[in-house]
């Protein structure tokens, strides 16, 4: 018996996730590569309703590791960066903590 799934992915390295939210899921949250080939993984959403997927974050070294906030409103991912030259000390300044 086929049972249909609640979870599509399309062919590649990608690791697919389900996670359960304590809030209504509206919207899905995905990683794309670019059309270019140099083009690195990028954020998206698109509706559960239908309509065309919207690019959330557009970083030069690609975006990892999405999730969505406890209640739904942002979203957090990871991204590499890099120095323009190396600092004179590995002390960091923090300047403000939430």
């Amino acid at each position: 018996m086929d049972v249909p799934s609640l979870l599509h992915t399309a062919p590649g390295l990608g690791l697919p996730t389900l996670r359960s939210l304590p809030i209504p899921i509206i919207m899905l949250l995905f990683l794309a590569n670019g059309r270019e080939k140099d083009k690195k993984t990028q954020l998206y959403t698109i509706s559960l309703s239908g309509g065309e997927a919207q690019l959330v974050a557009d970083m030069e070294n690609g975006v990892g590791n999405p999730e969505w906030s406890p209640d739904g409103k942002q979203i957090l991912f990871t991204s590499r960066t890099w120095m323009d030259k190396k600092p004179e000390t590995d002390v960091k300044h923090i300047k403000h903590i939430r």
